[in-house]
Order: C-alpha cells, then sequence, then structure tokens
C-alpha cells in the first residue's frame, strides 16, 4: 500500500511525540490551571489549585485579590475543549483524574497536534522551494526532529503552537508569491487569523509577526490599489478575530482589552522577564548572555540542535538566489530578533535562567523526559 509522504510525516510526527511525557512544571501548570478553572470553577481564577500537589505555579500574575495565568491566554484556551470531554467522560464512569494522565492527555492533543500540523505546513514550504520531494522531506524531519521542536512538543507551553500559527501564515503568504494573478482574500484572512492566533499562544510572536505583515505588503507590492486595501482588510479581520478571545479574556480580568498579564507579574523575578520587554521594558542585548543562548556548551541552541549549523550555508546559497531572497532576509530578521530579544534579559532573570539544569528538554537519558 503507498502511502503519500505527507500521511508518514505525520504518523512519524504523532508517534514522536506521544511516546514521551514532560511534567511543565510551574510555566505549563500555569497556562492549565487556568484552562481547569474555565471547565471546573466557569471563571479564570486560579487560587483553588496553586497548592494542590502537583499544580503549583510560580508563573502567576496577582490582580484585584486574585492569582491568574500570567501567560498568554491562547494556549489555556487551547485545552479547554479536550479537557471538558476527559472531566465530564471521569465524572460519568466515576474515575479520578490524576495531574499525569490530565497533563499528558493535554500536551498530546494540544501541543503534540500542533507539531504535526507545524511539521505539514514546513513540509509544504519545503515542496514551494525545492522541485525534489525527497529533499523537501528530509528537510523537514531534520527541522522537526533535529531541532528543539521536538522536545519543547513535550510540555504544555505555548512556543510549538505558536510556531505553527506563523508557520501557517507565512505558508499562506509564501504560497502566493509566485501568483501575483490569483492573490487570494481567503488567503490573507487565513494569514490574519494565524498571525492573531500566534501572538494569544505568545506574546514574543509579535516581533515576527511584524516581519511577516511586511512581507504581506511586499507580497502586495504590484497589487492596484483596490486590490490592496481588500486584502488588507481581510488580513486585519482574520487577526481582529483571533485577537478578540484575548480582549475579551482581558477585559473580563483585567477590565482593559490591551492589559498584559505579565505587568501584574506577582513574582519579583519573573517582573524582570523577557515578556515583559513587550510592555516597555525593552533592554540593550547582553553579549554575555547573546553566547549562552547561541553557542554556550551548556545549553547553546547550536549545541542542542546543532542541524541548524547547515543553516548557515543555507543562507549564503539562497542571498545568492533572487527568487528565495525577501524570503531569506524576512528568516534572518525574525531569527535575529528573537536572539536580540532574549539576548536583552536583565539581570536578575538572566542570572534564574541560567541557572536552570543544563540537561532540561534535552534527552530521555537525563532523566528530564518520561515516558
Amino acid at each position: 500500500m503507498h502511502i503519500k509522504r505527507t500521511h508518514l510525516l505525520a504518523i512519524i510526527l504523532a508517534l514522536a511525540t506521544i511516546y514521551f511525557y514532560q511534567d511543565p512544571q510551574p510555566n505549563g501548570n500555569s497556562r492549565l490551571d487556568a484552562t481547569r478553572a474555565m471547565v471546573e470553577q466557569g471563571d479564570f481564577q486560579i487560587d483553588a489549585f496553586l497548592n494542590q500537589p502537583h499544580w503549583a505555579a510560580v508563573d502567576k500574575a496577582f490582580y484585584n485579590g486574585h492569582y491568574y495565568t500570567d501567560k498568554s491566554i491562547g494556549t489555556s484556551l487551547s485545552a479547554v475543549l479536550p479537557y471538558w470531554v476527559l472531566y465530564k467522560f471521569a465524572g460519568i464512569i466515576g474515575i479520578v483524574l490524576t495531574s499525569t494522565l490530565i497533563k499528558h492527555w493535554l500536551t498530546t492533543l494540544v501541543i503534540g497536534t500542533s507539531f504535526v500540523v507545524n511539521g505539514i505546513f514546513l513540509y509544504k514550504i519545503a515542496q514551494l522551494i525545492s522541485p525534489n520531494s525527497v529533499k523537501a522531506f528530509v528537510a523537514t524531519l531534520a527541522v522537526c526532529l533535529g531541532t528543539m521542536l521536538w522536545p519543547f512538543s513535550e510540555v504544555y507551553f505555548g512556543h510549538v503552537p505558536a510556531a505553527m500559527f506563523l508557520t501557517v501564515a507565512f505558508y499562506l503568504l509564501f504560497s502566493m508569491k509566485g501568483t501575483p494573478d490569483f492573490i487570494s482574500k481567503g488567503k490573507f484572512l487565513g494569514a490574519g487569523l494565524a498571525l492573531g492566533f500566534a501572538y494569544i499562544m505568545d506574546y514574543t510572536t509579535s516581533l515576527i509577526i511584524a516581519g511577516l505583515i511586511a512581507y504581506a505588503i511586499y507580497i502586495l507590492r504590484k497589487q492596484n490599489r483596490w486590490n490592496f486595501l481588500q486584502c488588507g482588510f481581510f488580513g486585519f479581520l482574520g487577526a481582529l478575530i483571533s485577537l478578540s478571545l484575548m480582549f475579551a479574556y482581558n477585559g473580563s480580568v483585567y477590565r482593559s482589552i490591551f492589559a498584559i498579564s505579565y505587568v501584574n507579574e506577582a513574582s519579583v523575578v519573573f517582573q524582570q522577564g523577557p515578556d515583559l520587554r513587550l510592555a516597555g521594558y525593552l533592554a540593550p542585548p547582553n553579549l554575555s548572555t547573546l553566547f549562552h543562548i547561541s553557542f554556550d556548551p551548556k545549553f547553546g541552541l547550536f549545541w542542542q540542535s546543532p542541524v541548524l549549523i547547515v543553516a548557515f550555508a543555507g543562507y549564503f546559497s539562497a542571498i545568492k538566489t533572487k527568487s528565495f531572497r525577501s524570503e531569506t532576509w524576512l528568516s534572518l530578521y525574525s531569527i535575529s530578533a528573537i536572539f536580540l530579544m532574549n539576548a536583552g534579559l536583565s539581570a536578575s532573570w538572566r542570572s534564574h535562567f541560567l541557572s536552570f539544569p543544563s540537561c532540561l528538554f534535552q534527552t530521555r537519558s537525563c532523566g528530564c523526559w518520561s515516558r
């Protein structure tokens, strides 16, 4: 029986993400406490869960006498339906839900699914770049299984869902680049939806979203004014639809649709965290931190994901190729923006971050992953 490569890719990635389980600890607990609050209590307050075994969250916001998740609300909302199904089913058959069961179930359905979908769209992008589907398939597997995408698909963080939506948005825009006579308003609507969802999954995606908006304008550069405005409107409408979820949450909790939860951060250490940069706390990059997050053997990106070293050759080749020069600059901008943002950590946050164990999220043999 012949299996399409897309189906084979989905099977491989699904099995890869289901096989492992990693407790998300305070970071993921904060997101999942909010999910539990919505399903079990019908509100957003996580006070009742903070002292429960295996559900403690250092990452939390404090406002008007109550604790809330300090994370972007998107990942918490994404788990509401699968947790509601599990919670109701457990109540019907009379079983007690353990923290491990809840977390593994939600991580697999939400984060794992995002990992698979992200891989499928990466493959689609690779196929648009290379006519050789085998090379596209191998390149996709290298990125999905040879980088931190895979380990982060095992924990309930916002990284993988945010990456998925950014990938989808880029694919929709990139697929229109070669067909200026067939610019699709529906694809701009979809790209806007994806960018909005990416933001409510992780605030720091705003840096990459800015680049993608510039890229969308580049895609539309040869369109007449009417088509330009129509596509822009549909993109804006899509973003507004997805962002309305965050606006509704912020209005309900913080009485302002433009509130950012990190401004109400309960922890003194996390008050100096990177996400506050977007709330007006930007700091210049620190060269020491830049080294630690890139080439430091302890947990530098290129040590954790050595396959990315090949990207240097790829960029050199792509810049010389006119066909993909704009996409190359977009990619370089996105990577540089995230690196520089993380290199701008305050001294207190940097000290906290660099104290994390070097084996975190790396290999099953180090004891950080468990089946």
